[in-house]
């Protein structure tokens, strides 16, 4: 990205690819920031300067409605910050990937790397995610002239790449749309329901509310929580 301000460059929220993982059954969309839909607040962060060995660009921290944002043309020049429009970026699974295994994503590779700085984390994700969504390696470059230059963000791409498609699947016993009613179980004597079983990552948690004098049984845990 250039360090003058002229055209429009699009963004994506790291924050709406997590809400997105809560609310549907599979990741296919992306936000990002364009000139029509919804309005989001697009805001600047501190500015980076790519290694001198990769020219004259830079880039800044940038965030949408306060959450970590990335541009997604490198070559193009950065917008205002003001606010503007969003739409959504379908079935783009390269991108997906470099947002979810990126620096600032849920999965992020770059958490345990003690040697890089973060700057240098954001910098890179940045390049990938325009890579992945324009197949700009800012300035026109290619994987192989990063290499050329001893740059080894292409395994870092591939690594990106090679990692499961990040899925958003949760189900209450295999369906979308559970409906579940009271009965009354003569051997126990109690008013009940049936079984329930979330299917979903193992890191995942939910919140389910109870009436009072409701008594939820977590078999799994062997645990019980009665509301009231």
């Amino acid at each position: 990205m250039r360090k003058v301000i002229k055209k429009f460059s699009k963004f994506f929220t790291v924050f709406a690819l997590l809400l997105s993982i809560i609310s549907s059954s599979l990741i296919t969309n992306v936000n990002a920031v364009s000139q029509a839909g919804n309005t989001v607040d697009f805001t600047w962060g501190e500015e980076i300067y790519y290694p001198e060995w990769l020219g004259d660009w830079s880039t800044k921290m940038c965030y949408i409605d306060g959450n970590l944002a990335y541009c997604l043309e490198a070559s193009k020049d950065t917008p205002p910050a003001n606010t503007n429009a969003s739409y959504v970026i379908s079935n783009n699974e390269a991108l997906l990937k470099v947002l979810y295994y990126g620096y600032g994503g849920p999965e992020d590779v770059f958490r345990g790397d003690t040697v890089t700085s973060d700057k240098e984390k954001y910098l890179y994700t940045h390049i990938m995610a325009s890579y992945a969504y324009s197949g700009d390696l800012f300035g026109g470059n290619t994987w192989e002239y990063l290499e050329s230059i001893g740059v080894g963000l292409k395994a870092r791409w591939d690594q990106i790449q090679s990692l499961p498609t990040p899925t958003n699947t949760l189900t209450f016993n295999s369906s979308n749309d559970l409906t579940v009613s009271a009965y009354y179980d003569s051997n126990e004597k109690i008013q009940r329901t049936e079984n329930i079983t979330l299917n979903t990552k193992s890191d995942a948690s939910i919140t389910l509310p109870l009436q009072d004098n409701v008594t939820l049984h977590n078999i799994t845990k062997g645990t019980s929580t009665t509301s009231g």
